[in-house]
């Protein structure tokens, strides 16, 4: 997936490949922790199962806000065909050159591109997460968005934040930490060798933690961001919408205020499920699930 944003040189459609490069990484990283913990004594079949279902909900993201990607790139492919059709007829009007009908063929080729590339990796994106929930997947099963956060709960919850006992917690119930306290040592040169062990995981745990920690702070600024942007552009919608009733709007222009619509749902459901994300992922850190 990293490699696909790479060769997208679209900056929104690169960016779009990253986030979800960044997720599944993440994802990946709280697989492979759980699975290192089950070789301990401490592993227990809940704690994988709410390690699965973190992963589980980070692929469903992903998932989630590819098909609203999908969804914008339609409206403006609709709108680069209504451009090009327009383009043909001023040609033959003697309005247009032949570069300038070639000029909009070439961007609505571009934007069903874009539209077929969202929509190829929205349909990996659902078969990576059944494939981790062990479903089978025959197209009735529907994945509804997630509800929308409580700013002021979750508020209250980041500002209610002790953070040297979080910390404690969570570098107590780190698993590496738990492995190196729990090594056996019969020498001198063990036990050394054990010290040196456990300073270093309980350094990387609290350099987990405070990361954890610095992500919810920031999931919840641009949630905050979101639901102001969202605001702003549901207005702009509303106005664009009564000029395309009174007649003052082109369908392409329309088209266009849709699909920036859309856009702006995606970045408000973004913000929502990465905040869901961040408290749920700080919760399991304080747990050593995560």
């Amino acid at each position: 997936m990293v490699a696909m944003a790479k060769i997208y040189s679209d900056s929104e459609e690169a960016s779009e490949y990253r986030s979800s490069a960044s997720n599944f990484n993440s994802a990946i990283k709280q697989l492979e922790k759980q699975l290192d913990r089950q070789t301990g004594s401490n592993a227990s079949i809940n704690d994988t199962i709410e390690s699965i279902t973190f992963s589980a909900k980070t692929v469903m993201v992903n998932y989630l806000l590819m098909e609203r990607a999908a969804e914008a790139a339609l409206k403006q492919y609709e709108v680069s065909e209504l451009k090009y059709s327009a383009a043909q007829n001023k040609y033959s009007a003697g309005m247009f050159t032949e570069a300038d009908v070639s000029e909009a063929h070439a961007a609505m080729l571009d934007a069903e591109t874009d539209y077929q590339n969202y929509k190829k990796q929205s349909s990996s994106l659902r078969r990576d997460l059944f494939d981790l929930l062990g479903l089978n997947d025959d197209g009735s099963v529907v994945i509804i968005e997630p509800s929308e956060p409580d700013a002021s709960s979750v508020n209250a919850f980041i500002e209610a934040i002790d953070f040297s006992a979080d910390l404690d917690q969570a570098v107590n119930n780190d698993a590496a930490v738990q492995s190196a306290r729990h090594t056996a040592s019969s020498s001198t040169a063990d036990m050394e060798l054990k010290e040196v062990s456990e300073k270093e995981a309980v350094g990387n745990a609290s350099a987990d933690y405070n990361e954890t920690l610095t992500l919810l702070h920031t999931r919840y600024e641009e949630y905050t961001g979101a639901v102001s942007a969202m605001a702003a552009a549901e207005n702009t919608y509303q106005s664009m919408l009564r000029k395309k009733n009174a007649g003052m709007l082109t369908d392409a222009d329309f088209l266009s205020a849709e699909a920036d619509y859309i856009l702006a749902e995606k970045e408000h459901l973004s913000a929502c499920m990465n905040l869901n994300l961040a408290c749920d992922n700080y919760l399991l850190m304080l747990e050593g699930i995560v």
